[in-house]
């Protein structure tokens, strides 16, 4: 699990565009924050996305996630 400092005030909108990759995932936290991650999408432990809170409640109504185009066409 990766974690690190990112602070809301009341009222703040969360923007968290999630991109996917064939081994990365990029997370972006209301343009603030960004975490980059390699990924293994064969194993069982690496197939998913977990948002935890805290200090509070964070409501979430959406996730979204896209595939990026690879940056090798060969």
């Amino acid at each position: 699990m990766e974690a690190g400092p990112f602070e809301l005030q009341p009222g703040d909108p969360l923007n968290c565009p999630v991109f996917t990759g064939k081994s990365v995932i990029e997370f972006f936290a209301s343009n603030r924050k960004v975490m980059t991650r390699r990924i293994y999408t064969n194993r069982t432990d690496s197939q998913g996305v977990v948002l935890f809170s805290k200090g509070g409640l964070t409501n979430v109504p959406t996730l979204q996630a896209r595939d990026m185009m690879s940056s090798n066409q060969y």
